[in-house]
């Protein structure tokens, strides 16, 4: 029985369902399963098993206990195992299988809950709305988790694979946000007709951020006068979302522009979409925070600029 137990434990710990270990096995996943409740492997089968499980023979049959120290060699060399173009939806695909761990006490058994009825990730994200009275074909099937330790928050399916994984910092959230002056500043500029257009077509042209282009062309491709094209792309440069330099032909001087890259347009623009859905159906949804996210403002620092001065006048 020790080696079921084993077999059973070490594939949870893994993240694999019966079916992807069989299948890794090349067997059914009746065998793993039969296994699991006590059956007994061919002798053959014991080193694949192991292999398949990425741990050795002594650990399978309960004689290793090096678990903590061989986490990481085990996670590194698990995901060398595959195409370095295959690692990262095998990253996610792990941190699927353990969405719900952080925030479960150390008394509940939960490992393998999920996966013993769904195959994660997901294929689909999006499905058919099951409410008659609501006008949407389709809702968004998301998973958040809010609690003491941070927020965790994932779209755990195959056509939309997103996971964010944000444990509070030491003094708060507050320390690492910038204010709200800034904020305001920026989200006018994204407001800014023309500034979201231009910004899409930027991040889908392949030399956006290499070779550089001008205003002109942009006007051309989106159809737009290229003044109006020019003022955007001034906004775009303060906010230093664009560069440019002038490239001397030798006949005349050309302004050139240049996106810079940064990483973060795309996920902006889709924890945007996060906060506006107001679609109630989740796959996963907790709040177990007791205690605000932010600190409040004091009253003195909700006073508006003339109320303070005219209070300091007085005082």
């Amino acid at each position: 029985m020790i080696l079921a137990k084993q077999i059973a434990t070490l594939r949870k710990k893994s993240g694999m369902t019966q079916a992807q270990l069989a299948k890794a096995l090349q067997i059914s996943a009746q065998a793993v399963s039969k296994w699991e409740q006590g059956g007994m492997p061919d002798a053959e089968m014991i080193p694949r098993i192991a292999d398949a499980l990425h741990v050795t023979i002594d650990t399978l049959y309960g004689r290793d206990t090096k678990e903590t120290e061989d986490a990481v060699e085990w996670f590194r060399a698990h995901l060398q195992r595959f195409p370095q173009n295959e690692r990262m939806q095998e990253l996610f695909r792990l941190l699927n299988h353990v969405f719900l761990l952080p925030a479960i006490g150390e008394q509940t058994e939960v490992t393998g809950l999920i996966d013993s009825v769904l195959e994660l990730p997901l294929e689909k994200s999006f499905v058919a709305n099951p409410d008659p009275n609501d006008a949407r074909e389709t809702v968004w099937m998301r998973s958040a988790l809010i609690f003491s330790e941070g927020i965790q928050l994932g779209v755990l399916a195959k056509d939309c694979p997103l996971y964010l994984l944000l444990p509070e910092p030491e003094g708060g959230y507050d320390n690492i946000l910038s204010d709200n002056e800034s904020y305001r500043t920026f989200f006018a500029m994204l407001g800014t007709p023309g500034v979201l257009d231009i910004l899409r077509l930027l991040y889908g042209l392949e030399n956006a951020s290499s070779g550089g282009f001008t205003a002109e062309a942009l006007a051309r491709r989106l159809h737009t006068p290229p003044q109006e094209v020019v003022q955007v792309l001034n906004l775009l440069a303060e906010a230093r979302l664009v560069s440019s330099r002038i490239i001397n032909t030798g006949e005349d001087e050309i302004r050139a522009y240049k996106l810079n890259e940064n990483g973060g347009f795309i996920p902006l623009l889709l924890f945007a979409r996060w906060v506006m859905d107001d679609s109630d159906m989740w796959f996963n949804y907790w709040q177990g925070r007791k205690q605000p996210i932010l600190n409040a403002p004091s009253p003195e620092e909700n006073e508006p600029k003339e109320g303070k001065k005219r209070h300091e006048k007085n005082s």
